[in-house]
């Protein structure tokens, strides 16, 4: 019996008690997009733990923090490709999606012309 996206993310979240770096939340996730590699919730919560994993280290090197956008919006470009068509992981949060496509908004402003091209 595989595990439910849900259950890999409590399992992600768990490890970081084991590693406060929350790399091996990471790999967790890494491993969780394989089996679900359409789950936006799991390309969510990559992309959350991606961008703390990088931008823990040095919040004042302006290349760094350069390194950290360039790359969280690769991630967010890959989970809009592994996402494209198909519907949300979870039945029950049908505006994933829309979330997701507002979130890309927020965290990468000077991308919005090309989000909403590829919303369309």
């Amino acid at each position: 019996c595989s595990m439910t996206p849900l259950l890999w993310i409590q399992y992600a979240i768990d490890s970081t008690s084991v590693d406060p770096s929350h790399s091996l939340a990471k790999e967790v996730i890494q491993l969780a997009l394989d089996e679900f590699p359409g789950c936006i919730l799991l390309w969510m919560y990559y992309l959350d733990i991606s961008f703390h994993c990088t931008s823990q280290d040095d919040q004042n090197d302006t290349t760094r923090n350069e390194q950290t956008k360039d790359l969280c919006w690769e991630i967010w470009c890959n989970a809009i490709n592994a996402t494209k068509g198909i519907q949300t992981c979870l039945p029950s949060q049908p505006n994933l999606m829309l979330n997701f496509y507002n979130l890309g908004i927020k965290c990468f402003p000077r991308k919005a012309k090309e989000i909403y091209i590829q919303r369309a």
